[in-house]
């Protein structure tokens, strides 16, 4: 995923291509990453977020739904920010 820092020109998706996203949630664990990623979330993800009782659960949804919102970014000409 990109660092949150640099933003990344939106890319054209060919017709004939099919282009697969994926992240090790296990490396995922630096104070800053999952600060970048927390602030990605929109208020009600972050609503969403804090109601799992669980730390993994937590985890699972916070990097999932990161990776979906950067993944995405990259095809649209929008922002990784889910906040405006």
């Amino acid at each position: 995923m990109n660092d949150g820092h640099t933003p990344m020109p939106p890319s054209a998706l060919p017709i004939d291509e099919a282009h697969i996203w994926f992240t090790r949630q296990e490396s995922i664990r630096g104070a800053d990453q999952i600060d970048r990623y927390v602030a990605m979330l929109s208020d009600d993800e972050r609503t969403q977020w804090q109601r799992f009782r669980f730390e993994k659960h937590r985890h699972t949804y916070l990097v999932a739904h990161a990776l979906v919102r950067a993944s995405l970014s990259r095809y649209c000409d929008v922002e990784q920010i889910g906040r405006a």
